[in-house]
């Protein structure tokens, strides 16, 4: 990651026909394995065996070398396949080192 200042009037580039990648991330209910960790940067929370069917979905063109990223400049028409990922942990940190116009 590399801080970024997104200047006033910054255009995302949305485009709402564009192949999306999913989310889905059922409610985290713990067994008494889930741990809370405080790393010093940012809090994590983490679950071993404990089952959790979250999930995310990312699609792709389905060639060996696909990188994550290159879905961003995928056209809808060149997705063949999705790649799933199911998740160990999430973190949260406080201050980002990211700003806008100029502030954090």
């Amino acid at each position: 990651q590399s801080p970024i200042d997104f200047a006033k009037g910054t255009n995302s580039g949305y485009d709402a026909s564009a192949p999306r990648t999913v989310f889905n991330y059922p409610d985290l209910v713990s067994d008494g394995t889930l741990e809370v960790i405080n790393t010093g940067h940012n809090i994590q929370i983490q679950w071993g065996d404990m089952p959790y069917d979250g999930e995310i979905v990312v699609p792709h063109r389905g060639a060996p070398d696909s990188n994550v990223h290159d879905v961003l400049n995928y056209d809808a028409s060149e997705i063949t396949a999705v790649a799933r990922g199911y998740p160990a942990q999430f973190h949260f940190h406080t201050e980002s080192e990211h700003t806008m116009e100029g502030h954090y």
